[in-house]
């Protein structure tokens, strides 16, 4: 028996609307921010790039998090039609988060378009669905692409009589930077737009990059070089977790923070170390430790445009066993929790 059978709010609305009309995302109005499209699929950096970092990012770099599509409308509907030459699938992450795509209407969260299973995909080569709207007005649209899936394709549906125009700016059109570790790629988030950094750049209404690379955030010279080349207001360095070692984030972690400033002598810098912070475990306290000292040296330089947030205050205290999903990666209450802590520093330096 499928729980939608037994429970009507668990079943998904399917589209037969006969005025409907599919737009490719890549045309105006529509617009895209934090990915760009290569031809082939969707990318976060350009992949000559990610695989002279390691193979490894050169696969994750087709991963869309932090990907998404922007355009005002008054249709009364918004369906979508997403090409997937792959999928991912994760047993503890929830599927509308790795392949899903989530809609924000006036930034406020309306609705998941998901599939049922990965079979779906693997069989059709990706998925469709449609969010129908109460009534009809003009509404500014953000979708946010899936978090661990890469996208080949993705077409817009909307009513043939619909207007549709380009959205409204940014606020703060010069985007946050973000590189770091699979917490920060969005690992495991319930769904697209749950991220810490997604949720910090909705509550500055900020456009924003995203460099998590799941596993694979190592400090390498190639990805401080490719990331000190990015125009942003803010960069956020939260890669300690995919430190091998914690001599390697030594090795690493000053000398990024050095290649950038480099290249960028007036962009805040904002560090910061895990989350999950666990003081009996002895390369967290060392790690905390790197990332706090490359702080220290680079106030003592005489930087007095670097930050430090403090990894083990980011969950708080109180039910802080409830904000991971494996007793690492942050589900929805831990990332909310640390877009709050990140939110009140960043408030302040753009």
């Amino acid at each position: 028996m499928k729980i939608e059978e037994l429970d009507s709010n668990f079943a998904r609305e399917r589209y037969d609307e006969p005025d409907l009309i599919f737009y490719s995302a890549l045309e105006a109005p529509f617009k895209i921010y934090g990915v760009f499209h290569d031809g082939t699929c969707y990318r976060r950096m350009p992949e000559d790039v990610a695989e002279s970092v390691s193979v490894n990012v050169g696969v994750l770099s087709r991963n869309t998090s932090g990907g998404r599509v922007r355009f005002a409308t008054d249709s009364p509907y918004v369906a979508i039609k997403c090409l997937m030459s792959e999928v991912n699938d994760m047993y503890h992450m929830p599927r509308c988060g790795v392949h899903g795509f989530s809609l924000y209407v006036d930034n406020v969260f309306y609705g998941v378009f998901n599939t049922d299973e990965t079979a779906v995909i693997r069989a059709n080569g990706g998925y469709s669905g449609i969010i129908k709207f109460a009534d009809r007005r003009l509404r500014e649209i953000t979708l946010y692409m899936p978090l661990y899936n890469s996208l080949d394709m993705l077409y817009i549906g909307l009513s043939a009589s619909a207007e549709v125009a380009a959205p409204a700016p940014y606020s703060h059109t010069r985007p946050l930077l973000f590189y770091g570790s699979s917490i920060t790629q969005g690992g495991c988030a319930s769904r697209p737009g749950n991220s810490y950094d997604a949720v910090v750049a909705r509550m500055l209404d900020s456009d924003f990059i995203n460099l998590g690379f799941s596993g694979n955030c190592k400090g390498e010279q190639a990805m401080a070089e490719y990331i000190s080349g990015i125009d942003c207001s803010v960069f956020i360095c939260d890669y300690d977790h995919n430190a091998d070692t914690s001599e390697m984030l030594e090795a690493t972690h000053y000398n990024l923070y050095r290649t950038f400033r480099a290249a960028q002598p007036l962009t805040p810098v904002v560090f910061m170390s895990r989350p999950d912070y666990n003081k009996t475990r002895p390369m967290d306290v060392r790690n905390r430790l790197i990332v706090r000292d490359t702080y220290s040296k680079a106030l003592s330089s005489n930087d007095c445009n670097v930050y430090f947030i403090d990894g083990a205050a980011l969950f708080g205290r109180r039910n802080r066993d409830c904000c991971t999903v494996d007793g690492c990666h942050p589900d929805d209450l831990g990332f909310s929790r640390m877009a709050e802590k990140v939110y009140g520093v960043l408030s302040r330096l753009i």
